[in-house]
């Protein structure tokens, strides 16, 4: 009779085991994958081939490059809270204030809005020197977080990606105050706005 759960040829003395199933990782698909469609963006690429080669290209995670004018809210390279209903309401009050001041700028209310290559580079570059904050979870017993236990085993480019597509890393409060100041200067730094003909 066992007297725990055997992994990796260690056993781990448990009193109780709580077997859940039918529970997905918020990270296991794109937002276009959980809702079981297809998304094509302008260069043929779906939006669950970009998410599962971990390609992501967005600024403050809330937009794609190459898949003009979609926005959603989600977790990767955004910042991640406790309190769901709150970081929607942020990232969605976040978009609104964004599409007006696109309006304002060029003069139009159909617009194409969308992260320009640097935009998306700068920003993955911003969520990778995030990233270090949640490098604990890669030692953790095997998750979600750490892809099953994988992560630990993974390849330094491989690392190096992950890295770029987390969660922004210095927690929910440090990102509203970076999506405040970004909407503070009023440039729209790392989009491309154009108007729509």
């Amino acid at each position: 009779m066992p007297d725990g759960i055997e992994f990796d040829g260690k056993t781990y003395k448990v009193d109780i085991i709580i077997w859940s199933t039918g529970f997905a990782s918020p990270d296991q698909s794109s937002p276009a994958g959980r809702a079981n469609m297809t998304v094509t963006g302008i260069d043929g690429q779906s939006l669950e081939e970009r998410w599962q080669t971990m390609e992501w290209q967005s600024v403050h995670g809330w937009n794609q490059r190459g898949f003009p004018n979609m926005f959603w809210t989600g977790l990767r390279q955004a910042g991640a809270s406790a309190n769901f209903m709150h970081m929607t309401d942020t990232i969605a009050m976040h978009v609104a204030a964004t599409i007006k001041q696109a309006a304002e700028q060029v003069g139009s209310t159909k617009l194409i809005i969308q992260p320009t290559a640097e935009g998306a580079r700068e920003w993955g570059d911003q969520v990778a020197l995030s990233a270090i904050a949640l490098a604990g979870t890669s030692g953790c017993t095997p998750s979600y977080y750490n892809m099953e236990g994988a992560a630990d085993k993974l390849l330094p480019e491989q690392q190096a990606k992950m890295a770029r597509n987390s969660t922004w890393g210095k927690g929910f409060n440090s990102y509203y105050a970076l999506l405040e100041e970004w909407q503070a200067r009023g440039t729209l730094k790392g989009l491309e706005v154009t108007a729509a003909s």
